[in-house]
C-alpha cells in the first residue's frame, strides 16, 4: 500500500484508518449515489430517504478511495499493454494508435 511505502499523497491518513471491513450497507448506498447524482431530474438529486452526498463521504470516502486506488494500480493504462483483452485490446490500440 502506498502508505506503507512511503509515497502516498501528503492528504492520505494514517494506515489504521484504511483497517476494518466494509459495511454492509456500502453497495446499495454506493448505487443510491450513484443514481441520485447520475440523472438529470432534480427530483432524484433530493433522495428522499436515501443518503446523502456528505453522509456517504463521511461513512465510506475510505471505502471509495481503495477502489479508485485500486483500479489505477489494475487498470492503468502501462498494463493494459502488456495484457491481451481481445477486443478491449483491439479498442485500446485504435484509440490510442498503438501498433
Amino acid at each position: 500500500m502506498a502508505i506503507d511505502e512511503g509515497f502516498a499523497p501528503s492528504g492520505v491518513n494514517e494506515r489504521s484508518y484504511y483497517e476494518g471491513n466494509c459495511p454492509e450497507s456500502f453497495g446499495q448506498d454506493f448505487r443510491d449515489i450513484r443514481n441520485s447524482l447520475s440523472h438529470a431530474d432534480i427530483c432524484r438529486i433530493n433522495g428522499g430517504n436515501r443518503i446523502t452526498l456528505t453522509e456517504f463521504h463521511y461513512k465510506y470516502h475510505k471505502f471509495v478511495y481503495m477502489l479508485y486506488e485500486n483500479a489505477i494500480a489494475y487498470w492503468s493504462i502501462e498494463k493494459l499493454e502488456k495484457v491481451e483483452l481481445g477486443d478491449v485490446s483491439s479498442f485500446y490500440q485504435s484509440i490510442f494508435k498503438i501498433e
